[in-house]
């Protein structure tokens, strides 16, 4: 059972929409730091002008950093430098898992396990939507679930079992919804 006093706190956060004004400073923050680029209009043919932005575009993407890159310089950050089956006990990622991950070996990302991952970590909006955009995810205020998960990570809750319990009282999927080991996190 989740306190009152958060209770609260995040019932105004809901009805309020804090989590599209908060979607919306994140999103720009990123667009500003990414400086995307105009791409004009792709016709049959490729002007000089258009193969130019082409390249640029692609030289840009070589530089940002994959989904297992950017998890190593926010665990390096962090000061996490070693990694076992203990180093993410309640997000219940494991070493092979973890391996994959920061070697960009994984095809099919999961949404869920990455926003655990960000929780466990203690990542804040942006460095949490970046991370989910990196991996082709988003957050968005239309889904409620994700609008419990901004208002956490807004209010500092980095403890994955009231995030659960949040989740759970407003009738969401829990971010371990498809482990079969939900007990081992009680």
């Amino acid at each position: 059972m989740i306190k009152e006093s958060l209770k609260s706190k995040l019932i105004k956060f809901i009805s309020e929409g804090q989590a599209k004004e908060l979607l919306f400073v994140t999103l720009n923050q990123i667009d500003a730091e990414e400086e995307p680029d105009d791409y004009g209009f792709f016709g049959h043919s490729l002007s000089n002008f258009q193969l130019n932005k082409l390249d640029k575009h692609f030289e840009k993407s070589k530089k940002t950093k994959s989904v297992g890159q950017y998890l190593l310089t926010l665990t390096t950050d962090r000061g996490i430098y070693s990694f076992n089956d203990e180093t993410f006990g309640d997000a219940l990622i494991n070493k092979a898992y973890w391996s994959k991950l920061v070697n960009d070996k994984v095809s099919n990302h999961d949404k869920d396990k990455l926003i655990r991952i960000s929780i466990f970590l203690n990542l804040n909006l942006l460095e949490t939507t970046k991370l989910l955009q990196k991996a082709g995810f988003t957050l968005s205020e239309e889904n409620s679930k994700d609008n419990l998960i901004i208002f956490c990570l807004e209010e500092g809750i980095y403890d994955l079992k009231e995030v659960e319990e949040i989740l759970a009282e407003w009738n969401q999927r829990t971010l371990f919804s498809n482990v079969r080991t939900i007990n081992s996190i009680n």
